[in-house]
């Protein structure tokens, strides 16, 4: 069966081979995806028997507060870090997630595929929600058999 090594080790491992082909933040966001994938396989019961292929591309951005791979602008751009330096690319948000999307507590990362010769971004955003209010109480007893 074969195997990647665990965290460090893999990043230790790698590192070296793929930095400066693109950012260092991108470098290491794409190791740990490469490890994603082969930990879900792992715990979905599937380990990998050979070394995957990922063979659509997709690129992930980290947003969040700092913006190292992307920010969001003011002026409805978008700004991306790319292996030629920052880019700057206008965006349409969707009328159905427009409001969702204005009240985002914060944008957390921005994962990026080719659809039909267009980009695609799916967004993943913090929200604030209020905390549940409960009308009545409710104990389950772990040896009760009817609930």
């Amino acid at each position: 069966m074969w195997r990647i090594p665990r965290s460090r080790k893999r990043h230790i491992a790698v590192y070296q081979d793929v930095k400066g082909v693109i950012s260092s933040q991108m470098t290491c966001t794409a190791i740990r995806l490469v490890a994603g994938a082969y930990a879900a396989a792992r715990s979905n019961k599937k380990p990998a028997q050979r070394p995957f292929e990922f063979k659509r591309p997709t690129a992930l951005f980290l947003v969040g507060e700092r913006g190292r791979d992307a920010r969001f602008c003011d002026d409805g751009t978008l700004s991306i870090w790319t292996v030629a330096g920052r880019k700057r690319i206008a965006y349409i948000v969707p009328d159905a997630f427009k409001q969702t999307l204005a009240q985002a507590a914060k944008i957390d990362s921005m994962t990026v595929i080719e659809r039909n010769g267009r980009l695609l971004g799916r967004v993943v955003v913090t929200l604030r929600v209020p905390d549940p209010k409960g009308i009545h109480p409710v104990g389950i007893d772990l040896n009760e058999t009817n609930a």
